[in-house]
């Protein structure tokens, strides 16, 4: 994704406030209006795209981001997620404009 997102979109990854400058400031989605800045334009994109689950059974909490679900397993499970844990989840499929 963060490929695709590069290449096919223009959409720079790098965390500098200069990256992005064609993005206007405001996320490319047509349904989205928040304004979004630099580097952090990757990873409102990403939120739209993906959700990370909450691997305890029963559990059932999602966040947009995978250090969110890191802080809510280590908090409130007890559990250190180490190394590549992945559990995003794809969204339904969005358009660029």
């Amino acid at each position: 994704m963060f490929d695709h997102l590069q290449v096919k979109h223009d959409i720079d990854r790098r965390k500098k406030k200069t990256a992005n400058p064609h993005l206007g400031g405001q996320c490319p989605l047509d349904y989205c209006s928040r304004a979004v800045g630099g580097g952090s334009a990757h990873r409102h994109l990403m939120e739209h795209f993906y959700k990370h689950m909450c691997p305890m059974g029963g559990c059932g909490k999602e966040y947009p981001r995978h250090d969110q679900i890191r802080a809510h397993c280590e908090n409130l499970h007890g559990i250190t997620m180490l190394g590549n844990w992945d559990f995003a989840v794809w969204k339904d499929a969005v358009v660029l404009r």
